[in-house]
């Protein structure tokens, strides 16, 4: 007695084909998905650092004298510095 019908080659095949088609495609989506993302954040952080430096730029000129101000009182000691500062800029 026969125990049920035999799988030909074709239908072994597509039934093969069937599960781990699936199984392919899933892995390739995941790692085409690391990619773009890799990407995509490359992409947004030297946008970012191009619009830093472009702010920093723009910034660079008004923070001049704060810096100098700041550097007129290092003999101070951490605490007192805040106070020489505001009573440089006070002066100014």
């Amino acid at each position: 007695m026969s125990s049920g019908p035999d799988m030909t080659t074709h239908q072994l095949i597509g039934f093969v084909l069937s599960i781990i088609a699936p199984i392919a495609v899933t892995i390739w989506v995941v790692f085409a998905m690391k990619y773009f993302s890799a990407g995509y954040q490359s992409r947004q952080h030297a946008a970012g650092d191009a619009r830093y430096r472009a702010l920093a730029v723009r910034a660079a000129p008004t923070r001049a004298p704060a810096q100098s101000r700041s550097r007129a009182c290092v003999a101070y000691p951490p605490c007192a510095r805040s106070a020489c500062v505001t009573a440089l800029d006070a002066l100014a």
